[in-house]
Order: C-alpha cells, then structure tokens, then sequence
C-alpha cells in the first residue's frame, strides 16, 4: 500500500521481498437487490395483507434492503474481508459467523461471533483450520443485522436440503 502511495520503500527501511504476502478477499455479506423487487409478493394468505421481498427482509430479518441496492451495496455494513478459502466459502453458505450457537458467546460483547462451518460438508482437517470464535472488534465492521442474516439463511441452507435441490436443478 505504501508503494502504491508513492513511497520509497528504500529510504524507509523497508525490504520489499522480506514481507509477508498476505492474500485476503473481500465478500458482500447479503446480495444486490434493486428497488423494482421491493415490491414483489413472497407470500399472501386470503384477506390479509401481502408479505413483499422488503417486508419479509425488514420484519424478519431487521435488513432493510435500501442498503443493500445501488452504491450503498458496497459500504462497509455489507463487506467483510477473509482469506480467500473462507471467502469462498462464506459466498457458497457454507461457512457463517453466528452470535448464537453457544450460550458463552451470547453473553460476549455484540461483536463476537462463533464460526460456524457446513459441518457435513467438511472433513475434520479442514475443521480444524478455523477458528472457534473470532471478535469484530476492530476497522470497518459488517452490520450486525447484515451478519445474522447470512447465518440464518446459511443456516437453513446447511440443514434443510436447499443445496441440493439448487444443485439438481442447476440453481446454485
């Protein structure tokens, strides 16, 4: 980043080759939506109001999808920045960050999130590789509602079959 700014690596000290590389991938935490779907109707039973796309988001997943269309997509509520497996994986729903799978992570600070694997898609090599917990505690954080909604739908992929069926029929 310093060269990019300019900067002579040389005259601060700094040995270009002896650094770490260090490779990382940024993920949108919840996907583009544009406003003509806010309207669309998810569900409607008789003689009740109709339950929309920003309904369902908002009501039940406290997500208002205003952030998540045009620029504010890419602000740092709706980004979060991994190595690159664990981005590739946190895309694909099969690793989330959730605030609520053990009791001694509820009663830690907002910030700390349990990491959550596909267990049954994973072996236990690659288990071991990430960590139990993790603290967003520092930088630019990803909105805590944008962060548990990806686990609640990760969640319902990972155990109610869903990845199959997109999988069969070509969806994924």
């Amino acid at each position: 980043m310093m060269k990019s700014e300019g900067k002579d690596l040389v005259k601060l000290g700094i040995d270009e080759a002896a650094q770490p590389q260090i490779y990382v991938r940024g993920v949108h935490v919840l996907p583009q939506f544009n406003r003509e779907e806010f309207h669309s109707v998810i569900d409607q039973l008789p003689g009740e109001e109709p339950l929309t796309l920003h309904g369902l988001w908002k009501d039940y997943l406290a997500v208002y999808l205003e952030n998540l269309c045009g620029k504010e997509y890419h602000d740092s509520p709706n980004l979060l920045i991994l190595e690159p497996d664990a981005g590739c994986m946190f895309n694909a729903m099969k690793l989330w960050l959730d605030h609520d799978t053990r009791p001694e992570t509820r009663i830690m600070h907002q910030d700390y999130f349990d990491v959550a694997l596909d267990a049954p898609y994973f072996g236990s090599e690659t288990m071991k590789k990430y960590p139990i917990n993790v603290s967003l505690d520092d930088g630019l954080l990803p909105a805590p509602p944008h962060i548990r909604a990806h686990a609640c739908i990760s969640r319902a992929c990972a155990l109610s079959g869903f990845e199959e069926y997109f999988t069969i029929t070509g969806n994924v």
